[in-house]
C-alpha cells in the first residue's frame, strides 16, 4: 500500500471515528441539558480544523477543569485499549461514560499506575490506527508523559518499528513534531537520544532529522543527565552518517550555537574513530580547546586514558601544547598513558617529545612513580630495560617516595620484584619519613597480613632490603605478633598450629595403619622359612613404599610433637615451631604420595597401561608437589644471584600466578593506589 492509499484509508476511518465521537458527545449535550452544535464538517481535511472543532465541542461541554491527573485508568477500557480494537473502545468509551455519568476528556485522562494514558498504551502494544485515531482527536495526549517522562513518541522511540509505524500514522502532525522533540523524559533523553540509544537504522534516523525541519537547538543544546547530546550519542553509536548530516544543520559559525553537556570530541575518541574525530574537530574547532568535565583533561588527556593510539597521534601532530597543560589532578598526557599502562602510546609521546620523560605532576612524580604506584607492569619494564630512563628509578617525589616506596605502598610484589631486580636501584633509600621500603611493609603490613602483603616482604628480603629503624621494628612479617602480643593474634596463631597439628595427625595415622597392611600381603605358608614376611619384599617399588612409609610416618610424629611444644603459649616458640614443622610436614606429605604411588604400581604391573597411566599421573602430581615444597627449604633471603633466581622461579613466581598477583598488578588500581 503506497502512502496515497494509506492516507485515503485513514481518512475513511477518521471521518467513521469522528462520526461516532459526535455521536457520544451530542449524547453527553442532551443529558447535560446544552444546545451546542455539534456536528463537524466531514469534508475538511485540515487536522487542524479538525482539532479547533473538537476543542470548542469539548470547551462547551465539559467548561470546568479537568480531574486531578492521577485518576486511575478504567479495567474494560484498558483492555480495549491492549486489544487495539477501534470499535471496541469507542463502544467500551460509551459505555464507561454512560454509566459513570463522565465526560469523554475525564475519561481519556485517566491514567494506569505508572502514570501511562490510552495514547501510551496503544502505542506500547503496537495499536497505531487507535493511535491515530487518539493523537487526532486528542493531540494534547501527544504531549502527555507517564511517571517515567515519556510521552507516546519517546516510548514509540525505544523500538524500531515501534517508532516507524509511529511516524506514519500520525505523519499529519508534522508541524508539532518539533515540539514534541523538545519534550524530556526524567532521564533527561528527547525522542531523538532515545532514539540513537536504541541504535535504529540510518533510515529511521535520517527521516527523524527532517521532522526536525532544520532545528538547531534539539541536536546540540539538549543534554541528558549524563550530559550527553543527541550528537554525542550519534558520535558514540558510531552513526557517521547521522553525524555528517547534524553537522550540516550548524550555522557558518558554529560559536553560535553553544554545544551542552560533555564534547562531541570526547565522544569520537572514546569511540576511537578517527573519521568522525577529524569531521568534528574541522567542524566545531572551538571545542578542541574544550576541558573535559570529569577531570578537566585536555582531548590528549582523554585520547591516552582509552588507549586511542592514532588519537594520540592526531593530537601530537596538530596540538603539541597538550602535551604540556595538567588536568585537575595534575596529571601530565604520558602519566596518564602510564597510569593506564598503555605501553605503546607511553614510547609515542617520548619518541616524539623525548623530553617527556622529565615531566613531572603536581605531586612531583615521574612516570616511573605513576606506573609502580598503580601496578603497570609492562610500562616499569619499558622503563628499566631503556638506559635513557636510568635517572627516573630513584628520583624522590614530594614526600620523598621514590617508585620502590610506591609500589610497596601499593601492594604490589610483582613490580616491587621488577625493581629490585635493576641493579641501579638503591633498595634502602629512605623517604622523608626516614623509611625504607622494607619499613614500609613491615610497619604497615597488619597483625595478619595478606598473601600480596607477603609476597612483597618477600621480594624485599630476597634483594638483601634493610629496614633503617631497628631494634623497634619488624625483622619479619610473623613478627608483628612479638611486638602485638593481643588476644586476637595469640587466636590466630592458635588456629594455625591446631591446623597444622591435625594435619600431621592424619598422616601419621594413615601411615602407621599403611605399615601393617603390605601390598601383596605377608607369606602364610607354615613351612616356610620366611613365614610372616612379605611377600614381594625383594620387589624395588614394595622398597621405595616401605622406605616413604616410614619418612612420612616419622616426619609426622615429629611435626606434632613439635607443635605440642607450641601449645605452651610462648611467642617465640610458636614461631620457632612452625618454622620447624612446615618443612617436615611438607616432607611428610611428600613421602606418603610417593609410597602410595609405589604401592599402588606395585600391584598393576601386570596391566602394562595401566601401570604407565598410574605412573606417569603420579609423577606429574608429585612433581607440583615438589614445586610447591622446595621453597619451604630454600632461602628466601640472599644476595646471591643463583640463590635468587632459585628462589625467584620456584617460590614468587609460583606463587603470585597460585594466588592471582600476576592480574592484581593490572586490574587493582583504584583500589590499591594511595
Amino acid at each position: 500500500m503506497g502512502v496515497s492509499d494509506l492516507e485515503i484509508g485513514m481518512s475513511y476511518d477518521r471521518r467513521r471515528w469522528r462520526s461516532q465521537l459526535n455521536q457520544l458527545l451530542q449524547q453527553q449535550q442532551q443529558q447535560n441539558g446544552k444546545h451546542v452544535v455539534v456536528e463537524v464538517d466531514m469534508q475538511s481535511s485540515s487536522s487542524e480544523q479538525h482539532t479547533t472543532e473538537l476543542v470548542g465541542i469539548i470547551k462547551s461541554i465539559d467548561p470546568t477543569p479537568p480531574p486531578p491527573p492521577m485518576v486511575l485508568m478504567d479495567l474494560r477500557l484498558h483492555r480495549a485499549t491492549i486489544e487495539g480494537n477501534q470499535r471496541k473502545f469507542i463502544d467500551t468509551l460509551v459505555t464507561v461514560s454512560t454509566e459513570k455519568g463522565l465526560p469523554v476528556t475525564s475519561i481519556l485522562d485517566q491514567l494506569t499506575p505508572l502514570g501511562n494514558t490510552f495514547l501510551h498504551l496503544a502505542t506500547d502494544f503496537g495499536h497505531f490506527d487507535l493511535v491515530a485515531h487518539l493523537a487526532f482527536s486528542f493531540p494534547h495526549l501527544l504531549n502527555t508523559t507517564n511517571g517515567r517522562g515519556d510521552t507516546p513518541f519517546i516510548l514509540a522511540a525505544r523500538s524500531p518499528q515501534s517508532l516507524s509505524n509511529f511516524i506514519t500514522h500520525i505523519h499529519e502532525f508534522t508541524p508539532y513534531f518539533v515540539d514534541m522533540f523538545k519534550i524530556t523524559n526524567n532521564d533527561g533523553n528527547t525522542a531523538l537520544h532515545q532514539a540513537l540509544i536504541t541504535n535504529h537504522n540510518a533510515d529511521i534516523l535520517d527521516l527523524l532529522l527532517q521532522l526536525l525541519r532544520g532545528d538547531k537547538e534539539v541536536p546540540f543544546c539538549y543534554a541528558n543527565q549524563q550530559g550527553k547530546t543527541p550528537l554525542y550519542i550519534a558520535i558514540e553509536t558510531g552513526q557517521i552518517t547521522i553525524v555528517t548530516k547534524m553537522l550540516r544543520l550548524l550555522p557558518e559559525n558554529p560559536d553560535e550555537i553553544k554545544i551542552a553537556g560533555k564534547s562531541p570530541i570526547d565522544a569520537a575518541i572514546k569511540a576511537m574513530n578517527t573519521d568522525m574525530l577529524v569531521m568534528v574537530c574541522e567542524k566545531i574547532p572551538s571545542l578542541i580547546h574544550t576541558r573535559v568535565a570529569e577531570d578537566g583533561g585536555t582531548p590528549l588527556h582523554c585520547a591516552a586514558s582509552v588507549g586511542y593510539y592514532k588519537g594520540v597521534e592526531f593530537f601530537l601532530n596538530r596540538f603539541s601544547e597538550f602535551i604540556l597543560e595538567h588536568d585537575n589532578n595534575g596529571l601530565l598526557p604520558i602519566h596518564i598513558a602510564s597510569q593506564k599502562g598503555y605501553v605503546k602510546i607511553v614510547k609515542k609521546i617520548l619518541d616524539e617529545y623525548p623530553d617527556s620523560r622529565e615531566l613531572l605532576t603536581a605531586k612531583r612524580e615521574n612516570i616511573l612513580h605513576i606506573a609502580s604506584k598503580f601496578g603497570k607492569i609492562g610500562v616499569v619494564e619499558y622503563i628499566l630495560k631503556t638506559p635513557y630512563f636510568g635517572v627516573l628509578i630513584n628520583q624522590k617525589d614530594n614526600n620523598g617516595n621514590t617508585p620502590l616506596h610506591l609500589a610497596t605502598m601499593n601492594w604490589f610484589p610483582k613490580i616491587v620484584s621488577c625493581l629490585t631486580w635493576e641493579s641501579s636501584v638503591e633498595l634502602n633509600i629512605v623517604n622523608d619519613d626516614g623509611m625504607t621500603a622494607l619499613d614500609i611493609v613491615e610497619e604497615f603490613g597488619g597483625i595478619s597480613p595478606s598473601f600480596r602483603k607477603r609476597l612483597t616482604w618477600i621480594a624485599l628480603k630476597a634483594a638483601g632490603g634493610k629496614p633503617s629503624r631497628a631494634p623497634n621494628k619488624l625483622n619479619n612479617m610473623d613478627s608483628i605478633l612479638i611486638q602485638n602480643d593481643g588476644a586476637q593474634s595469640r587466636v590466630d596463631y592458635k588456629d594455625r598450629v591446631n591446623t597444622l597439628l591435625l594435619v600431621s595427625t592424619l598422616v601419621a595415622t594413615v601411615t602407621f595403619a599403611a605399615g601393617f597392611t603390605m601390598p601383596g600381603g605377608y607369606n602364610n605358608t607354615l613351612s616356610d622359612p620366611f613365614l610372616g614376611q612379605a611377600t614381594m619384599l625383594n620387589k624395588r617399588a614394595f622398597q621405595t613404599f616401605v622406605i616413604c612409609d616410614a619418612i612420612a610416618m616419622y616426619s609426622a610424629v615429629i611435626v606434632a610433637v613439635t607443635l605440642i611444644w607450641a601449645q605452651l603459649g610462648d611467642v617465640h616458640l610458636v614461631f620457632s615451631s612452625i618454622s620447624l614443622a612446615m618443612p617436615l610436614l611438607g616432607v611428610s606429605l611428600l613421602a606418603m604420595s610417593t609410597a602410595f604411588l609405589a604401592g599402588v604400581w606395585l600391584v598393576i604391573t601386570k596391566l602394562g597401561w595401566l601401570s604407565h597411566l598410574i605412573l606417569i599421573i603420579g609423577i606429574v602430581f608429585l612433581s607440583i608437589l615438589l614445586a610447591l615444597y622446595i621453597p619451604l627449604i630454600v632461602p628466601t633471603t640472599s644476595k646471591n644471584y643463583v640463590i635468587r633466581y632459585i628462589s625467584y622461579y620456584f617460590f614468587f613466581q609460583l606463587m603470585l600466578i597460585a594466588s592471582g598477583s600476576n592480574a592484581a598488578d593490572d586490574e587493582e588500581v583504584e583500589d590499591g593506589a594511595a
